[in-house]
């Protein structure tokens, strides 16, 4: 026997089912539960299909629900569905699935990469969702043949923290709740906070700057006074100290404004020892002028002396 159709109370289940009869149904076939029990039971033997289209029709297999209601496998086991076994694709909205499984909300106009088991497409915005309770973390995870979490990343809702990893680490990457970014580091209480050295061709820093130098009301220290304070604190003034750098750091731009401050005042003390230069060589060759016409008015003396 083969049913063409199948109606049952919960929907048309419009399949092929074949029997070892050459009895055909040819309209739609209602099999209507006498009681609480399963309505048709099929099984399957020496590897052929328990329900398969039939090749004189489409070829599709469609099962239907009616009256809103929906299609439940497996609504009252825990047994395992599988889809594709056979090496075949799954599609939910699409009857052209572009990956192993493929989710369509809408046309997006691009393909997905060849490695991709896994498409969500859609027209509009797309999201794929992970929903825990508050107080749970939500994980993403890779894993190989040596490790089941090998890297990934993962949400704590109980701080609203987002952590990274990678090769088994705990954390290599965190963003906290205030959008603050640590790496290598669980200390999220600076903007960015890295353990480790950090390579870079250009770091823009903004800063106060120290041009005050330059200003005439800007009060130079005399070098004595920067003598003195050397000798008694072992280091520039503005400057923090050895201890302080090694428990407290410094900040960049800081730092590059106290050291521009001094490189100005080096070039202020740099001009006045010009100026003070160019004086001592202005009288240095007045003194030699009237070295020259000593010993012209010497000479002449001598001469006089002579002719006596």
């Amino acid at each position: 026997m083969i049913i063409k159709s199948l109606k049952t109370t919960v929907g048309i289940i419009l399949i092929l089912i074949s029997f070892k009869t050459q009895a055909q149904t040819q309209g739609p076939l209602e099999i209507k539960p006498s009681n609480s029990g399963s309505t048709l039971l099929v099984g399957r033997k020496d590897g052929s299909p328990s329900v398969k289209s039939s090749q004189s029709g489409s070829g599709h297999l469609i099962l239907d629900s009616e009256f809103g209601k929906y299609v439940s496998v497996n609504h009252y086991t825990s047994d395992n569905v599988v889809l594709g076994f056979g090496g075949g694709s799954t599609g939910i909205g699409t009857t052209n699935p572009k990956s192993k499984f493929h989710i369509y909300q809408g046309l997006s106009g691009g393909n997905p990469h060849g490695f991709s088991a896994l498409t969500v497409e859609g027209s509009e915005h797309s999201m794929i969702s992970i929903l825990t309770p508050n107080d749970k973390t939500a994980y993403y995870g890779f894993a190989d043949t040596d490790d089941d979490f090998v890297g990934g990343m993962q949400y704590e809702h109980s701080n609203d923290k987002l952590v990274f990893r990678t090769n088994n680490h705990t954390s290599n990457l965190i963003i906290n709740s205030n959008g603050n970014v640590g790496i290598g580091t669980n200390n999220s209480s600076w903007r960015l906070a890295v353990n480790g050295k950090i390579l870079a061709k250009e770091i823009k820093v903004q800063t106060n700057w120290a041009d005050f130098v330059f200003y005439e009301d800007y009060e130079l220290p005399t070098l004595q006074e920067v003598e003195d304070f050397i000798k008694d604190n072992g280091h520039l003034k503005d400057i923090p100290n050895e201890k302080e750098v090694e428990e407290n750091g410094v900040f960049l731009g800081d730092i590059n404004s106290k050291l521009l401050q001094k490189i100005e005042e080096l070039t202020l003390y740099t001009i006045q020892q010009e100026k003070k230069i160019q004086e001592l060589e202005r009288e240095n060759k007045e003194m030699k002028v009237i070295n020259l016409k000593l010993l012209e008015l010497q000479s002449r003396l001598e001469k006089l002396e002579s002719k006596k």
